[in-house]
């Protein structure tokens, strides 16, 4: 087993905190890790490339929001609340679009917690274009 470090997103939805564990994991060889971001502890290159990823990736998220028209949204109970989300925490290379009424936790998302699909696959493909502009 390697050592490594990888990009994740905490809760699966939290993506304006996302970040790179802050300790080294092993790693099995027989992991799944075609959707997660990941290099040895000691690749100092790629750490760099993973923090201007995630950087420009906070500012995506928060950007998106703010500019969207759930912004300042709180809803109640009965609503569905809609996130980008991932199925794995560390899957940050596969986002998915989520959905639930009376979805306390995404309610509380930073910049996660939206009225309508529409927006949040818009900004899916947002995220995903910026995957891709970073080649991983």
């Amino acid at each position: 087993m390697d050592y490594k470090k990888w990009v994740f997103v905490p809760n699966k939805q939290d993506w304006y905190n996302s970040k790179i564990t802050p300790k080294a994991k092993a790693v099995s060889q027989n992991a799944d890790l075609s959707y997660n971001l990941i290099c040895d502890e000691d690749d100092n290159a790629r750490l760099v490339l993973f923090q201007k990823f995630l950087d420009e990736l906070h500012e995506l998220i928060k950007s998106f929001y703010i500019n969207s028209s759930s912004f300042g949204w709180v809803p109640n109970s009965f609503d569905t609340v809609y996130w980008l989300s991932t199925s794995n925490p560390n899957q940050i290379l596969n986002p998915i679009v989520c959905s639930a009424k009376n979805a306390p936790d995404q309610m509380n998302a930073i910049y996660n917690c939206y009225k309508s699909d529409e927006e949040v696959k818009a900004l899916k493909n947002q995220v995903v274009n910026l995957i891709q502009k970073f080649k991983f």
